[in-house]
This record gives C-alpha cells, sequence and structure tokens, in this order.
C-alpha cells in the first residue's frame, strides 16, 4: 500500500499497520468536495496521502477562517471527541488519503511502535506549525506574514518528500490566503503585487516561484530547521543549493 509512492517511504510499516489492523482504506476526493461538514459527529480519522486539503472554521454569519492546510503525510483525526464537529476538511485539489476509524487509530497509537512513531511526528509538526500561525497574526506585518505562508509550505512539502526547490504547484486562490492569514483578497492581492516588484517571489496562475529564495527567507524571518524531522534532511539539501545558485 505504502510502496507506491516516496512520500511514505520513511513510515510504509505505519502505514502497513493502519491499513491491516487499523481498518484504514484509500479514498479520492474531488477538488473542492467536502469530507467532513462541520457539526456532524463525525468518527473518522484521514493521512493525506497526495494532494491538498483544508480544514476551516466556518462563523454564524458566513465567514471562514481557514485554519490550517493538510498536506501529504498530514494526519487528522475528525472524530468527534477530538473536535467537537466544530471544523470542515475539504480537498482544495484532488486528493487521496487514507481514512479509517479514529478509535483504531488511536489504538494502534499505543499498541505499535511505528505508528506511534509516525504519529507522533505528525503531531510535532502540526504543533510547530500552528505555533508559526499565531506569531504570524500576531506579530508579523501582512507582507511578512504571506512570504512566511508560503515558505512554510514549501518546506512542508520538501519534508514530505517532494520537490519545492524553485517554487511548487499551489491550488490556493487569493481568498483561501486571506482566509488563512486573516486579511481581505484585495490586500493580498497588493501584497502578492510588492513581492513580486521587490523580486522576492511571484505567485500567480496556480504556482509560487520564489525569486530569490535567500532574500525571501530574511525578509519573512523564516526558520527553515522548524519542520525538519524525518525527509527535511533533504529538505536542507534542496534549500542549500538554491541558496548556492543564486549567490
Amino acid at each position: 500500500m505504502a510502496k507506491d509512492t516516496q512520500v511514505f517511504q520513511r513510515y510504509g510499516s505505519a502505514i502497513a499497520a493502519l491499513a491491516d489492523k487499523g481498518r484504514f482504506e484509500q479514498k479520492y476526493y474531488r477538488a473542492g468536495e467536502t469530507i467532513v461538514i462541520q457539526g456532524d459527529e463525525e468518527t473518522r480519522a484521514f493521512v493525506v496521502k497526495g494532494g491538498w486539503g483544508c480544514i476551516s472554521r466556518y462563523l454564524h454569519g458566513g465567514q471562514r477562517q481557514l485554519i490550517e492546510l493538510s498536506l501529504p503525510g498530514d494526519v487528522v483525526d475528525f472524530s468527534f471527541g477530538a473536535t467537537g464537529g466544530r471544523e470542515e476538511f475539504s480537498a482544495v485539489s484532488d486528493m487521496t488519503v487514507w481514512e479509517g476509524p479514529a478509535a483504531r487509530m488511536a489504538m494502534l497509537d499505543r499498541a505499535d511502535a511505528e505508528v506511534s512513531r509516525f504519529l507522533a511526528d505528525a503531531k510535532r509538526r502540526r504543533r510547530a506549525i500552528l505555533v508559526e500561525k499565531l506569531a504570524n497574526i500576531a506579530l508579523r506585518d501582512a507582507s511578512t506574514r504571506i512570504a512566511h505562508f508560503l515558505l512554510e509550505i514549501g518546506t512542508r512539502l520538501c519534508v514530505a518528500g517532494l520537490s519545492a526547490r524553485n517554487g511548487f504547484q499551489c491550488p490556493l486562490v487569493q481568498q483561501d490566503v486571506a482566509d488563512a492569514l486573516g486579511m481581505t483578497p484585495i490586500h493580498v492581492n497588493r501584497m502578492l503585487r510588492e513581492a513580486r516588484s521587490l523580486n522576492l517571489y511571484d505567485f500567480r496562475r496556480g504556482r509560487v516561484d520564489f525569486l530569490d529564495y535567500a532574500a525571501t527567507v530574511a525578509f519573512a524571518d523564516f526558520d527553515r530547521d522548524f519542520l525538519n524531522w524525518g525527509n527535511g534532511a533533504q529538505c536542507r539539501r534542496d534549500v542549500s543549493r538554491l541558496d548556492a545558485a543564486q549567490l
């Protein structure tokens, strides 16, 4: 099951255990499809195999806060006991996930060392991302916030084993970025144009290109090591090669 993708090479035995003992199955969702509806008494957990998802919270007035992106390697427990039914999970791009009972995953977390290691790594990454998100909203200005957000996505893709050295395909639209960072789409658009004029990065037509990666890292005060567990060593090598190419 895990042998058909390089992303999960390190955690093949954990994924196999989730499939065999945890009753997790591969499922496919199309871009824009809602996987978990806010308010439902859900029992499932998910491991993202491919594609991009997002976790959102909708208020009564219809406003959306995009809480976090779910990228390959991420684990999301949507059981009612974990979320209280207060979040929505949807596919930003076409997605493949392993999904199964959250209770079975919790049982394997206690009983299987490889599953426990896999889940612990996922939890550490998720906490680090949420800490940076709070720092973004509380302390960084709009231009720095967007640059940090895009650098973080690139780093997460590298950690998952995907190439994002020069940039990456990005299915997000400006409204998604605004909902994630507490901004308006108009402000996001203005900041993206400013970043392009400063020769930092370019985000247009579904792709992010780092025009000067090192300068963007410095501009955003981005810590390139904050997610470097497991495949993070490959990401560091990618970043080093990119920095050298731009000297």
